[in-house]
């Protein structure tokens, strides 16, 4: 079975690695180290111009928790609209209530607004309070595809979640496996979770170009997609 990679990239030199690395597709977002917020559609216009890949747009206005305001839905609104307008071809959005419950209401306005593109529940699921009853709601809402952790600090410390989401799902809905799956486990996180899509960045710190210092003082540096990472992933799951 052919396992579908999914890249989170932050710039514009990731979108090309994740392209030159043999990804499936790209989730566009902007401060990876925030957990990934929405991007600019200067960034979304030239994504689009470099790579044909399928790119889904991250959907949040801010870090932290996914417990918004109305007027943090309505910011969310707009940028869903312009975004259509770059030829992205899907969003990654996700929004609970006070008590960790899906937040039903928001999410099918939200939904009906991205309509007709697909749309990710991201790892606000993470946080959800009950997860099972999580997914019955993101699943009836109409999202295609959920990105989870199995509400663990990696996907394959939550590996047995996930199995049990897979399974609970039944195809009503792709379950994808995301947050700190690299080649060394990623096989195994696949055969014992039924997953058929893996989500990650691929990553590695590098010198900002230009940066005056040959040193790698945070203030100077970033992370880019490392194309290599990619192939050696694909490879172990072949």
């Amino acid at each position: 079975m052919s396992i579908a990679i999914e890249i989170a990239a932050g710039n514009l030199e990731s979108v090309v690695a994740a392209a030159e690395g043999g990804a499936d597709r790209i989730e566009l977002c902007s401060a990876l180290a925030a957990g990934g917020l929405t991007p600019s559609v200067g960034f979304a216009l030239e994504a689009r111009s470099v790579t044909r890949l399928p790119i889904y747009a991250m959907i949040r206005p801010r870090e932290g928790d996914f417990v918004y305001t109305d007027a943090e839905f309505n910011s969310m609104i707009h940028d869903i609209r312009i975004l259509k307008e770059t030829g992205v071809d899907g969003f990654v959005f996700g929004a609970l209530l006070a008590d960790g419950l899906v937040d039903e209401v928001n999410c099918k306005t939200v939904l009906s607004v991205c309509h007709p593109l697909p749309v990710t529940f991201h790892r606000a699921f993470d946080r959800a309070s009950h997860p099972l009853d999580a997914l019955e709601s993101i699943i009836s809402l109409g999202f295609k595809r959920l990105l989870t952790s199995g509400q663990a600090d990696s996907a394959w410390e939550g590996r047995e979640v996930i199995k049990e989401l897979v399974h609970r799902a039944d195809g009503r809905l792709s379950v994808m496996a995301g947050a700190g799956v690299t080649e060394d486990h990623a096989a195994e996180l696949v055969r014992t979770t039924g997953v058929t899509e893996v989500h990650l960045s691929a990553k590695l710190k590098r010198l900002r170009p230009g940066s005056p210092l040959p040193v790698l003082r945070e203030d100077l540096t970033d992370y880019v997609t490392d194309a290599g990472l990619i192939r050696s992933l694909k490879r172990s799951l072949t």
